[in-house]
């Protein structure tokens, strides 16, 4: 009985002596606790601004890009190039960073791409792969600069760059698009066999891209039939 009296008194004892020690500290130290309370409210109320800014932001620009979305399923698409890249790039200006911008980059690249303008479609995908938080958009962003690399005949980048996208995540995608291009590029250096490799890793993964690898197979043949002529 007396040893659970001193440890009760032990306990009391010594939250008393705590709560004089700190009571005393707070008067000798008041200007600094108030300093540091002060400064630790600006932070946290900046943290949340920001917060409520980016949210907002991200809410602009998606609600802008699907208001232009709808302008790309136009039949007089290609009348209206100048006035829709114009508006995609408001938004990739207007709210940076945000997965709405990065949509539209993504947009101006494809078409940038299919006006065979190269160098700035790249630029574009470049803004795609940077945001690196979608587990769409960063693979998609990839594939575009390979795509550009390969039809300005870099096939040395495109195919570096084929094969990053092979060895992402599942997840990510694009894998056997990649597989393809890297397929092409092989092809096109005269390493038939890795080529044909990457061909059947598209057809044992049972991908809805195999008619298109047996398609570049037989591309593949005539290439290498035309390499064993007399002269080449």
């Amino acid at each position: 009985m007396p040893v659970k009296q001193n440890l009760g008194s032990f306990s009391e004892d010594f939250l008393i002596d705590l709560v004089v020690r700190t009571r005393h500290f707070l008067v000798r130290n008041k200007k600094t606790v108030i300093l540091s309370i002060i400064i630790t409210v600006a932070v946290l109320l900046f943290i949340v601004m920001r917060v409520l800014d980016t949210k907002k932001a991200e809410e602009e620009a998606s609600v802008a890009f699907e208001r232009i979305a709808l302008v790309f399923q136009r039949p007089d698409l290609r009348e209206h190039i100048g006035d829709i890249e114009k508006q995609l790039d408001d938004i990739i200006k207007k709210w940076p960073g945000t997965l709405g911008a990065a949509r539209a980059a993504l947009r101006m690249g494809h078409m940038r791409y299919s006006l065979e303008n190269y160098a700035a479609a790249m630029e574009d995908f470049a803004r795609v792969s940077g945001y690196s938080s979608s587990m769409y958009l960063y693979p998609a962003g990839l594939l575009g600069i390979a795509n550009c690399h390969e039809q300005t005949g870099n096939i040395e980048s495109a195919l570096e760059t084929y094969s990053r996208i092979e060895v992402l995540n599942p997840d990510f995608g694009f894998k056997n698009l990649a597989r393809l291009g890297k397929a092409r590029c092989l092809g096109l250096k005269g390493d038939f066999q890795g080529a044909r490799q990457a061909l059947e890793n598209v057809r044992q993964d049972h991908s809805p891209h195999t008619e298109q690898a047996e398609q570049i197979l037989v591309w593949l043949e005539g290439l290498q039939e035309r390499s064993l002529l007399p002269g080449n």
